[in-house]
């Protein structure tokens, strides 16, 4: 099922949004909210309008074009041996692995002759909220945006 009918509004009317070429109003916001979780909107303008970005504590910016390539990137920013050691565990796994799950959504990633598979199957608000608490186990200061109609 599309966003539209899930939040009942047309398909025509969430495109002007997508396209930034209107706001949602209380009742559409409300719903969105609902169905996503809150929104968080910049205050610096260095950011692109990515689906997912993450403001590091020295105001440098990791936005990649896919959220996925974001949360990568976070991750070995922040340390992929240190987040490994919480044993998060999304759908089910690791959001960090040794192995291949084959039966999941997973990225490989290789660092320095290491092999990591990092959960790629979860949407943009998932993927803010993990980075929330690893930001908060970790106890630093970094800013995740997550625009999941961007």
């Amino acid at each position: 099922v599309d966003l539209a009918a899930k939040v009942g509004y047309t398909r025509s009317h969430i495109a002007l949004i997508e396209q930034n070429r209107g706001k949602p109003g209380v009742n559409l916001y409300e719903k969105l909210v609902e169905l996503f979780g809150e929104f968080s909107e910049p205050t610096d303008e260095s950011r692109s309008d990515n689906i997912l970005a993450v403001q590091m504590e020295d105001r440098s910016w990791i936005s990649e074009d896919r959220a996925i390539d974001t949360f990568i990137e976070a991750i070995k920013s922040l340390g992929i041996d240190k987040i490994k050691e919480f044993d998060i565990f999304v759908n089910g796994i690791p959001l960090i692995a040794d192995r291949d799950f084959p039966d999941k959504d997973q990225r490989k990633v290789e660092i320095d002759e290491r092999t990591y598979y990092i959960v790629s199957g979860t949407n943009t608000v998932k993927k803010k909220k993990i980075l929330d608490d690893i930001a908060e186990r970790l106890e630093r200061n970094f800013t995740v945006f997550a625009n999941p109609l961007a």
